[in-house]
This record gives structure tokens, C-alpha cells and sequence, in this order.
């Protein structure tokens, strides 16, 4: 069986944040590409919404790891 690569705490939450940052561009790409005003919109909200989990968890990041800022 194969081992499961390891990772830091640290290096996992910004591989999250990372990802939280390329779905909302994704959402943002298509959302531009998107003739239907409905999807547009959907897209849209849905950029909204990653942009929104990206800063909770950098906030979270911040304090986690650089409580002195």
C-alpha cells in the first residue's frame, strides 16, 4: 500500500488558500466567457463566494501561524 504524502499544518492551509484563489479565478474566467446573463451571475456569486472563503482562511492563517503582525 502507498503511503500518504505528509504534510505541515502550515503547508496545508496555504495549499487550501491556494486553492480557494484558482477557484475563484476559474469562476471569474468563466463568468467573463458566459454569454446567459443567468450564468453569468451564477458564476459570479460563485467567484463571491470563493473570494470569501479565501480571506476567512487567510485571516485564520494569520492568526495561526503569524500572531505577531
Amino acid at each position: 500500500m502507498a503511503s500518504r504524502p505528509s504534510f505541515e499544518p502550515e503547508e496545508t492551509w496555504r495549499m487550501v488558500i491556494d486553492q480557494e484563489a484558482r477557484s475563484r479565478e476559474l469562476y471569474e474566467r468563466l463568468a467573463a466567457l458566459a454569454e446567459d446573463e443567468a450564468v453569468r451571475s451564477l458564476f459570479t456569486f460563485l467567484a463571491g463566494e470563493e473570494a470569501r472563503h479565501e480571506r476567512m482562511l487567510r485571516d485564520e492563517y494569520e492568526r495561526a501561524f503569524m500572531p505577531d503582525l
